[in-house]
């Protein structure tokens, strides 16, 4: 016989006393639990602490205190401890930087020191808060100085203590703003604008900033200790110390000195080492003062100079050039062309990337990019930055970025006239894997000849130019340095120094590394000139998609090649797909077509206008000025020339066309042809075909200074599917 034994469960009683025992453990023991790991966290932190601490204190002994936390926090980094952001492991707690000891403190949630336990917080002004996002800045800035982690996304900050943008790379502006206090600021920035207004403060700056405007501070003064392109000073003392390099310093009061007691509002000063390259005012009064509150500064500028927003600060001067940040100001160039024009030269430094849209005429003086971009997305047939200079320039740290338009830094067009240039780190890059010109001796640096004449010997330096561009140029001679070098007898100076290209280089019949016009010598002894190149290097492919064409480092110029070709490297060659390729042009009235069996690629019909002149005073031409214009010893005189102008138009197959090319093909600008009987009207692109008694003639509508009447040569160009152009056959 079987026996069950029945199980007895918990009473509800039994139940609720084993809740009420497990509840009271619970609040018995999880406090505990909760104290014995914050203290296990305040442990790790103060040790986290003192590490950091003893490597400071041996880097104090070799370096002395640290000037900024970000000084602090490298010596750190060196050491092998990745800390930047600073986050103890305690809840609620802090890791902060002491200036005033150069040492790392701990505090608890009431803002206590944890540890060193002997450390003092005398001025919070002194204490560093690590702060990652806006939330914390505006918690913390009213009362502690400020390092910004690499989370913080703001642009503008607002302190009323020290900041150090530390990690941070998106800050552009800052303000600090403390009117009651009266220690000592400490700002460190990389880049941007600051704006200072602590009357009763002395402010440190640390780093570099654009533009520096002091509304006021202490008498004690606003250190500069970092680069700073321009301070303008409204009130108190500025000291350029030691380390410390102002480009300029632009006083914006109203006087010196109070009218009371004559205490000086205003004074500026130079310590042993640092650097300061001009003092301005904008007032008359104190302008003509300057000597009076200015020591050290070697460039004072004794009448007023205006605060515009022509440019983002400077005056112009080597030592303190105009200031470039914006397209517009980019554009104000042109302002003072008048001045330049007549060889006054100016002084220029861009600031920051910016995207133009125009070109600058006459141009005398330095322009230094400052290693920014450049970009010009040009839509025509060839972009160039600046048209002419009028003296010797300077053209340095440039990155000038194109789009689908090829575009030159400079163009040459006053042959004749020789000032001399330097080129120095200038860097060609494009949005686009291919760059097209229709133009006649394009160049990279410059379009056009160098020199043709005038007096002295100019010097041309080309240093340290990188090409990272594929070029397509339709027209004639395309250089990767100059469009065209050096004419005979012309006793020119060309230094080429640490020159690279990076890119295919494609043209239409004379194509090289220095220049893509031999400009008419076969040898450097014709031009009276010296040419020295050194390490210079061709890491691409120079090509040209003509029978007849001349592919070198140097076309025609033997003793160069010789020397220099094997040494660059990279390819030199010629190949024309239209090479032996049979085809006939047919033209009916002013319709072209192409009579072909290939029909792989697509075609155009080149007109190649010899000559257009256009009168150097801008004034409309008159029939003496033709009869100069014709003389070749005299021409260049009043006018200057445009050599093989090409204008295309498209070709479609036809193998059933008939139709012969007329006799002969002539340009003409709208007044000569009125006057040879020819009538135009209908005007495409500038020009209009017109056909009379067998010959073509091409009729341009331009202005009353330009005068063309030149033989038209006719060739057929072939593109592949990509547009891409891919050969050349001269037809007539």
């Amino acid at each position: 016989m079987n026996t069950r034994k029945s199980k007895k469960g918990f009473t509800i009683v039994e139940l609720v006393i084993v809740i009420a025992v497990i509840a009271i453990l619970a609040a018995v023991l999880i406090p505990t639990f909760a104290n014995l790991i914050r203290q296990a966290n305040k442990s790790s932190d103060t040790q986290l602490v003192k590490n950091m601490n003893t490597i400071l204190s041996a880097a104090e002994a070799l370096n002395g205190k640290n000037e900024t936390m970000a000084d602090a926090l490298q010596d750190i980094l060196d050491a092998g401890y990745s800390v930047e952001k600073l986050t103890p492991t305690t809840e609620k707690c802090h890791i902060v930087w002491n200036q005033k000891t150069d040492r790392m403190i701990f505090l608890d949630e009431n803002f206590e020191v944890e540890y060193p336990k002997d450390e003092k917080i005398d001025d919070t002004n002194d204490i560093w808060m690590v702060v990652g996002d806006k939330a914390a800045l505006d918690a913390y800035q009213a009362n502690y100085s400020i390092y910004l982690t690499e989370d913080f996304k703001e642009e503008t900050v607002k302190v009323a203590h020290g900041l150090d943008v530390g990690s941070c790379k998106t800050i552009k502006t800052v303000e600090c703003v403390n009117e009651s206090y009266a220690g000592t600021i400490l700002i460190n920035m990389a880049g941007g604008n600051l704006t200072v207004n602590a009357p009763k403060a002395t402010v440190n700056h640390y780093g570099d900033a654009a533009l520096v405007e002091i509304e006021a501070v202490a008498n004690a003064s606003y250190h500069e200790n970092g680069n700073v392109d321009e301070i303008r000073l409204k009130a108190g003392r500025v000291v350029v110390e030691s380390k410390g390099n102002v480009a300029g310093v632009r006083i914006v009061a109203d006087a010196i000195s109070d009218g009371e007691n004559g205490k000086k509002n205003v004074s500026v000063e130079v310590a042993a080492g640092g650097k300061l390259g001009a003092v301005g005012a904008t007032n008359g009064t104190v302008a003509a003062d300057l000597k009076n509150i200015v020591s050290g500064s070697t460039d004072v500028i004794e009448s007023p100079v205006e605060v515009t927003n022509d440019f983002a600060g400077g005056f112009g001067t080597e030592n303190s050039p105009y200031l470039i940040a914006t397209a517009e100001q980019f554009a104000n160039i042109a302002k003072l062309s008048e001045e330049m024009g007549a060889g006054k030269a100016k002084y220029f430094k861009q600031v920051a990337d910016i995207a133009i849209n125009g070109s600058i005429p006459a141009f005398t003086g330095t322009y230094d990019g400052g290693n920014y971009k450049l970009m010009y997305d040009y839509s025509g047939k060839f972009g160039v930055v600046f048209t002419e200079i009028n003296g010797y320039s300077v053209f340095k740290n440039i990155n000038l970025v194109m789009g689908k338009v090829g575009v030159s830094l400079l163009s040459i067009a006053d042959w004749g006239t020789s000032y001399g240039a330097t080129f120095d780190h200038i860097t060609f890059e494009s949005t686009e894997d291919l760059v097209k010109v229709n133009t006649n001796n394009f160049g990279f640096v410059m379009i056009n000849a160098i020199y043709t004449g005038g007096e002295g010997a100019p010097v041309y330096t080309f240093s340290n130019i990188t090409n990272n561009v594929n070029l397509q140029n339709d027209g004639t001679c395309t250089g990767l340095i100059v469009g065209s070098g050096p004419c005979f007898n012309v006793k020119t100076v060309l230094n080429y120094e640490n020159c690279v290209n990076n890119g295919t280089i494609t043209g239409t019949s004379s194509v090289g590394f220095l220049y893509g016009n031999s400009a008419y010598i076969a040898s450097v002894a014709e031009s009276e000139s010296v040419i020295n190149v050194k390490d210079c290097k061709n890491k691409g492919l120079f090509t040209a998609l003509n029978d007849s064409a001349n592919v070198a480092f140097a076309p025609k110029l033997a003793d160069l090649n010789d020397k220099y070709q094997g040494t660059a490297g990279g390819t030199f060659l010629s190949e024309n797909y239209l090479s032996n390729k049979n085809c006939t042009v047919n033209q009916n009235g002013t319709v072209f077509s192409i009579n072909t069996a290939d029909t792989n690629v697509s075609y155009k019909l080149v007109f190649n206008v010899s000559a257009i002149y256009s009168k150097k005073d801008g004034k409309a031409w008159t029939d003496a000025d033709t009869v100069v214009a014709k003389d070749k010893e005299k021409w260049d005189t009043i006018w200057n020339v445009s050599n093989g102008t090409k204008y295309p138009i498209d070709l479609s197959v036809d193998i059933d066309a008939t139709g012969e090319l007329s006799g002969s093909f002539k340009a003409y600008d709208k007044k000569t042809a009125a006057a040879n009987g020819i009538s135009a009207t209908n005007f495409t692109d500038g020009y209009a075909l017109v056909v009379k008694d067998g010959v073509t003639y091409l009729v341009f509508d331009v202005t009353e200074d330009v005068y063309i009447d030149c033989a038209v040569k006719l060739s057929v160009y072939a593109y592949d599917a990509n547009g891409n152009l891919k050969g050349i056959k001269g037809i007539k």
